[in-house]
């Protein structure tokens, strides 16, 4: 399941250039106390606890945690597929982060899922390709068809975000997906 999941993600970095993706736990909001089912970086990992975020390249998964979660990561996740990085006292999430990405990669981040602080401290040491929220809601749809969840997402998505920037019609055919729509999971995505 998660190596179906990764596969995925990766899919989804081939078609936005990147050859690095921060996936986080956090939502719109910045709440790192969401549900499982907004956490992106569990549906990617299997890590349930409230923090940690994941960097993932198309060959690696690191997850990233503090001491509060170095034996709760270590049972939750598939070893074989991710590599759990156990931070220390005074270790910093994004200064471990940004030695494991190279001088030329890029790293593709969700900009509303991150503080603008947090933003501009990653655009200052490395390549950045900053993704709307929109391309994010459109990934989280089709990842969710992958884990057969919903359907009929482009005319529910087309119905909640206008196409004046045309971001929600780039990303549509980029990321084609058949599945089938509930009202629970909509509510989640928009």
């Amino acid at each position: 399941m998660i190596n179906d999941v990764a596969d995925i993600y990766r899919q989804f970095m081939v078609n936005e250039k990147i050859d690095y993706l921060l996936v986080n736990s956090t939502n719109k909001f910045l709440v790192e106390y969401n549900s499982l089912q907004e956490n992106s970086r569990y549906h990617l990992t299997n890590f349930s606890g409230s923090t940690g975020d994941v960097l993932m390249s198309m060959k690696e998964i690191f997850l990233f945690v503090d001491g509060r979660y170095h034996i709760q990561a270590d049972l939750e996740v598939d070893h074989d597929y991710i590599t759990v990085v156990k931070l220390q006292t005074g270790q910093k999430f994004l200064d471990e982060m940004i030695d494991k990405i190279p001088k030329d990669a890029v790293l593709g981040v969700f900009a509303q899922k991150n503080s603008q602080k947090t933003v501009e401290y990653i655009e200052n040491r490395v390549k950045t390709k900053l993704l709307p929220y929109a391309v994010f809601l459109i990934f989280r749809a089709s990842l969710y068809s992958a884990l057969s969840i919903i359907t009929d997402w482009k005319s529910i998505l087309t119905k909640a975000f206008p196409l004046g920037s045309g971001i929600l019609v780039r990303s549509m055919s980029l990321y084609p997906a058949p599945f089938i729509f509930d009202e629970r999971v909509f509510s989640s995505i928009c």
